[in-house]
């Protein structure tokens, strides 16, 4: 076989630290993390998230680190965003971040669930989801639980 074919496709989470993220500036953060995913070369990034956390579901590349890519992703946007206004001068992303291997069969069902994210965070706090998703990908026995996982 003369070519490599990967697929390391992984759902991340991160959440702010001190300051959250106003509404008026999420769909323009969504749109830069997912330039800096491709420009880092996550390929079909989706984002999403409110005002305290973001979602991405992204194909990582095989040659870098997860942690380097995340952290690159976070910095960057970071950055971005103090310049966006004065109320983010003292922003940044909390330390640490999720980060869930997901079959490609079930993508669908955590691309729904990160373009919902308002709507779910209506009945689930974000410390809460956050707990469920580590509990549930560290339990989960096979498929058919991480897609009840993703059900909104």
């Amino acid at each position: 076989m003369g070519h490599s074919y990967h697929i390391i496709l992984a759902h991340v989470v991160f959440h702010t630290g001190r300051r959250t993220i106003r509404e008026s500036d999420l769909a323009r953060l969504h749109a830069y993390i997912a330039t800096l995913a491709r420009d880092y070369r996550i390929h079909s990034p989706v984002v999403g998230g409110v005002a305290d956390h973001i979602h991405f579901i992204g194909n990582f590349p095989v040659d870098k680190a997860p942690s380097a890519l995340v952290g690159a992703i976070k910095a960057n946007s970071s950055r971005w965003l103090k310049g966006v206004n004065r109320y983010y001068a003292d922003f940044a992303w909390q330390e640490g971040y999720g980060y869930f291997s997901v079959s490609a069969s079930i993508r669908t069902d955590v691309v729904r669930y990160i373009q919902n994210q308002e709507a779910h965070h209506a009945r689930e706090s974000a410390a809460r989801e956050f707990e469920r998703m580590v509990r549930i990908h560290k339990m989960a026995a096979g498929e058919i639980e991480l897609q009840e996982a993703y059900k909104i």
